[in-house]
C-alpha cells in the first residue's frame, strides 16, 4: 500500500496512522482527543479507521488512478461536504467525545490545537470542528462544519471511585495490619459444627466478584454448598478419588512431601464444615447460537478471585481449606455444572474447632520471596 509521509496523530501513544495518497482525511492533518470521561481502546480506534480508510479507498481507487496518470502526484482538493460526510462516518464507527478532530483553520494553516500538545489542551472542551478550504489560496471560513453528537458504541468510561485519604504513615500502618492479619491464617482440616450465616458467604463471593480478569470476562463461578445431602455426595466421591491417589497415583516424592502434613485419603471435614464452596472456571463460554467464545487467562484470573476469596473469609472471622482432588470431574455432576466450566478447586469454610492443631510449619521471610531493584 502506498501511504503518504505525513500521518496523523493519536494520543496515547499510538502513532503513525498512515492514509492512502488521495483519501479526503489525508489533508487535513487530522490530530485525535483523548477525552478522560470516555477513553476508546485506541487499538479498537486504529482498527476501525485503517479499514474504514481501505473501504474509501477501494471504492474510488480506479477513478484517482486515471487522475494521477493525467497530472503530476499532489493531493487533491476536499470538498467540504465530501469531508463532513467521512468525518461523520468515521465518528459513527468510534465514539464522539472519544476522538475529536481539531484540524486546520481555513487557508491551510494548522491551527494550535492541531499539535499534539494543543490537542492535549482542549480535553474537556465543546466538540471539535473539522474545517478545510478548497484550496489554501481560496480561504473561506463559512465552510466550517461541526462534528455531529453520536451515541457512543462502547462502554463509556467513569470516575475512579474515590480511594481512601491518608498518609504515608497511616498507608504503612493499614498495610502492616492487614499483613499481620494474614499473617495469622491458616488451612484447617478440624472444623466445628458452628452454622455460619448465608449473608457472610454472600459478601466475601462479591469481594471474590471484584477480581481483574483476562479481557474481564470474569471467568469464574462459585457454587456454595450448604445441604448435607449434597455434602455427603461430595465427600464419598472425593475421597474415592484420594484413595486412588494415595494407593497407586501419587508418586513417591509427592508422598514425602505432604507425610509432614498429616493428610491422608479420610476427608471428615466434607461433611462437618457448615460451607463447602465449589470453585470452576470457564474455558469457553457458548454463545446463543451455541458457538464457542473464547475465554483468555482463566486459570489466573479464577486464581486471584480464589485468593480474594480466602483473604476475604479470614477476614470475617472464618477458617478455609483448599482441596483439591484429582480428578474433579465429579463435581460437575453433583453440582450440575455444564461441560464448558472446569473444576478449579473445592473450598471448605466454616469455624475451627475448639481443639484444632495445625502443622508447625515455616514461611517464607520476606527477603526470600521477595525483591526490590
Amino acid at each position: 500500500e502506498a501511504f503518504p509521509r505525513q500521518p496523523a496523530t493519536i494520543i496515547e501513544g499510538v502513532r503513525h496512522i498512515q492514509l492512502m495518497r488521495g483519501c479526503a482525511l489525508a489533508s487535513l492533518g487530522i490530530d485525535t482527543v483523548v477525552r478522560p470521561a470516555q477513553r476508546a481502546p485506541c487499538s479498537a480506534a486504529v482498527a476501525q479507521l485503517r479499514q474504514h480508510f481501505r473501504d474509501e479507498v477501494s471504492r474510488d481507487a480506479d477513478v484517482r488512478a486515471d487522475q494521477q496518470d493525467e497530472q503530476p502526484m499532489r493531493r487533491r482538493p476536499v470538498r467540504t461536504a465530501c469531508t463532513a460526510q467521512l468525518t461523520c462516518r468515521i465518528e459513527d464507527r468510534i465514539n464522539n467525545g472519544c476522538i475529536g478532530f481539531p484540524g486546520r483553520r481555513a487557508g491551510g494553516t494548522r491551527s494550535p490545537q492541531s499539535s499534539v500538545v494543543g490537542a492535549a489542551a482542549q480535553v474537556g472542551s465543546e466538540p471539535a470542528m473539522v474545517c478545510v478550504a478548497d484550496s489554501p489560496a481560496n480561504p473561506d471560513e463559512s465552510l466550517m462544519q461541526p462534528v455531529p453528537t453520536i451515541a457512543p458504541t462502547t462502554s463509556p468510561a467513569i470516575a475512579l471511585p474515590q480511594m481512601p485519604l491518608m498518609s504515608d504513615d497511616e498507608r504503612v500502618s493499614t498495610a502492616r495490619a492487614f499483613a499481620d492479619d494474614l499473617a495469622r491464617r491458616r488451612t484447617v482440616r478440624d472444623y466445628a459444627l458452628t452454622p455460619v450465616p448465608r449473608a457472610v458467604i454472600e459478601h466475601c463471593l462479591r469481594a471474590a466478584g471484584t477480581a481483574p480478569s483476562g479481557a474481564n470476562q470474569q471467568p469464574w463461578r462459585f457454587v456454595a454448598v450448604q445441604d448435607a445431602t449434597i455434602k455427603r455426595k461430595i465427600r464419598e466421591a472425593a475421597e474415592a478419588e484420594e484413595r486412588e491417589f494415595y494407593a497407586r497415583r501419587a508418586p513417591e516424592e509427592w508422598l514425602d512431601a505432604l507425610a509432614p502434613l498429616g493428610t491422608d485419603a479420610d476427608k471428615p471435614f466434607l461433611d462437618i464444615a457448615p460451607w463447602l464452596i465449589g470453585i470452576f472456571y470457564e474455558r469457553f463460554a457458548l454463545n446463543a447460537d451455541g458457538s464457542k467464545l473464547k475465554r483468555y487467562y482463566p486459570h489466573e484470573s479464577v486464581g486471584i478471585a480464589t485468593g480474594l476469596l480466602i483473604a476475604a473469609l479470614h477476614r470475617a472471622g472464618l477458617a478455609t481449606l483448599t482441596h483439591t482432588p484429582s480428578p474433579m470431574g465429579f463435581l460437575n455432576d453433583i453440582l450440575g455444572r455444564p461441560k464448558n466450566e472446569m473444576a478449579y478447586l473445592l473450598l471448605v469454610v466454616g469455624h475451627p474447632a475448639i481443639d484444632c492443631q495445625v502443622p508447625d510449619i515455616h514461611r517464607l521471610a520476606l527477603d526470600e520471596f521477595a525483591s526490590f531493584l
